[in-house]
């Protein structure tokens, strides 16, 4: 019933629960499913028929190599067939990348990069110098916020401890006032589920406990609070009054100027230069203030590259040993690295997406590693109070960025061999259908949602355009391979390749041929005008961490919520404690009520 109910779910209903950017990625999809469903009719009725039509390969029936390339001679006109619909796939997807970038909405407020980020500031430096600096060299702009960075890392995390503390305690005030009982818990870890009653794990009142708590985190919080100021990082946040100012500084600091053998910046000149190291400033537009980590920003330097090698070895070996489908395993010792190209090593990419389709998607579906985490969680709990808590915020936020990486390496690997080995596009296809449900699925009923630059859907479209680059290549290699160097076929596909590199880099580089580029360069048309000053200054103050801005009601009861379950039906609320959205449980009925109600 969870398909048929994703199957009436309108575009408004999506965007309502999801957001902007779940739009994006399920077009983006839909997109790729288009072009997949013309290639596969291509490739099954054109491109599979000549290729069974030669003779160069046995005439076993079952015989893997029939259905390639390989199969036609090097003298085969055929050939030519394949070095066209090459181009055409070209054509089509740049064609369809375009249409999905024009459907791409962003209002000018969302678009506008007023927001500088600076790093490698003098650490003496202070919201007055920075104003001083800007004031003197760039006197007509005009600077409505400076926010600078501070390592708030445990702050953020005695902030979170003492406002779990307090609903925990809230829990149980509110329990001894409805059943007039004293609860006790076992305030060690696992307590919960912990039956027996040993030295060292004796039960003690639940009110109490979470009272010493509270308190405990309140005062390491104030003091923690006290001592932000004295612990800065040298960033900050410059919030300008409109795009114009943020664009001319931003090209000051990136301008750089060759005298001699040395190359320099010129910049603007003022008294506070010396004193804020001007001269070292990084400057780049700043983020969305929701896509910004603060506990992560205070790890930089050395300790950032080290616990990035660790963190990505530590994955690599994850992914390499538990993940690797045992298809792959089963035709690895058939798989020669050194020749990819060549066409009876499709066999072993067909195996890969097809495993990828079935295997892949339903493990996402099933989402084991959230699963896994959420059960540590829940056994970890030392009370009733801590298992609702972690009911309510055991959903997480979409990773956009993962999801747009492995569904372009599979199409990739698609488009790659759609020529060479046609019989991989239906594959292809199933693959992402599937994809597709289980990511609608997923965003829907799983993930919190969350917001992204639109850079990274542009970076996705450019990625997508490179799948059919790659197919070119492997066309010419194997065309190179079969028939020369100096034939009509390798020097044709040579001169596409040339052609679309050139003009790809070109693009990149210097910005030439914008009109041929997917990516639709149209803005639309701002709103009203009621954008004022006071507006724009509030939107600043986003820069700064919650727990360094002013506290309006941080202590507000919970009310009484729906205990939320792993993988059923979420609605979507939004709670007095704070700003953040949790996701309670739903009855699974009424989905399928909704569904048939949409029908």
């Amino acid at each position: 019933m969870h398909v048929f109910f994703l199957l009436g779910c309108s575009e408004d209903t999506i965007k309502e629960k999801c957001g902007n950017d779940a739009l994006h990625y399920l077009s983006f999809q839909r997109h790729l499913i288009g072009l997949l469903v013309v290639f596969s009719i291509t490739s099954v009725a054109i491109i599979l028929p000549a290729n069974l039509t030669g003779n160069l390969l046995d005439n076993d029936p079952y015989s893997f190599g029939r259905t390639t390339i390989g199969n036609l001679s090097k003298n085969n006109n055929l050939l030519w067939l394949h070095t066209v619909f090459a181009v055409l796939y070209l054509i089509l997807t740049v064609i369809a990348m375009r249409h999905h970038t024009s459907q791409m909405k962003y209002k000018v407020n969302d678009s506008v990069k007023r927001t500088l980020f600076i790093s490698s500031i003098s650490k003496d430096a202070n919201k007055e110098s920075l104003n001083g600096y800007f004031n003197e060299a760039y006197p007509e702009f005009n600077i409505l916020e400076v926010s600078l960075c501070y390592d708030v890392a445990k702050l953020i995390y005695l902030a979170k401890e003492r406002k779990r503390a307090e609903k925990n305690l809230i829990y149980y005030k509110k329990r001894l006032e409805q059943k007039r009982e004293v609860a006790t818990i076992n305030p060690r870890p696992c307590g919960y589920l912990c039956c027996c009653n040993l030295k060292g794990c004796e039960r003690v009142d639940a009110i109490d406990y979470y009272t010493s708590a509270e308190k405990k985190f309140e005062e390491e919080y104030m003091k923690e609070k006290e001592t932000v100021p004295s612990k800065p990082l040298g960033m900050a946040f410059v919030t300008l009054e409109n795009e114009t100012m943020a664009t001319c500084i931003l090209k000051d600091f990136n301008a750089i100027v060759i005298s001699g053998c040395r190359c320099k910046r010129e910049l603007q000149a003022s008294s506070y230069s010396k004193h804020l190291n001007v001269q070292n400033w990084s400057v780049t537009y700043a983020p969305d203030p929701r896509n910004i980590y603060w506990e992560n920003i205070s790890v930089q330097g050395v300790g950032w590259w080290i616990r990035c090698l660790c963190l990505n070895f530590f994955l690599f070996l994850l992914l390499f040993f538990l993940t690797t489908p045992s298809i792959i395993i089963s035709t690895m010792d058939r798989f020669n690295i050194t020749l990819p190209i060549y066409y009876q090593k499709g066999a072993f990419f067909v195996n890969y997406v097809i495993a990828s389709a079935f295997i892949g998607s339903g493990m996402e579906l099933l989402r084991l590693p959230g699963l896994l985490l959420y059960t540590i969680r829940m056994a970890l709990a030392r009370s009733a109070a801590e298992r609702k808590y972690v009911k309510q915020h055991q959903a997480n936020e979409v990773e956009y960025g993962v999801m747009y990486a492995w569904m372009l390496c599979v199409f990739t690997v698609i488009m790659a061999y759609s020529i060479t080995c046609p019989v991989i596009v239906p594959f292809g296809l199933l693959y992402m259908l599937l994809k597709h449900v289980v990511d609608k699925h997923n965003l829907y009923f799983a993930y919190l949602p969350a917001k992204l630059d639109r850079k990274i859907h542009y970076g996705a479209v450019n990625q997508a355009l490179a799948a059919p680059i790659m197919c070119l290549f492997w066309l010419y290699f194997f065309s190179v391979l079969r028939t020369g160097f100096t034939a009509i076929t390798s020097l044709f596909t040579l001169i596409v390749l040339c052609i679309t590199i050139f003009i790809c880099l070109t693009y990149t580089c210097f910005g030439h041929f914008k009109y041929l580029s997917p990516h639709n360069y149209k803005v639309k048309e701002n709103v009203d005008e009621t954008d004022s000053v006071a507006a724009r200054i509030s939107e600043s103050a986003m820069y700064v961490p919650k727990v360094l801005q002013t506290p309006q009601n941080e202590s507000t009861p919970l009310d009484h919520k729906v205990q939320q379950s792993y993988g059923t039906v979420e609605d979507n609320i939004q709670t007095a404690e704070d700003s953040d959205k949790i996701y309670l449980v739903e009855d699974y009925v009424q989905a399928c009520l909704y569904c048939i109600l949409q029908q």
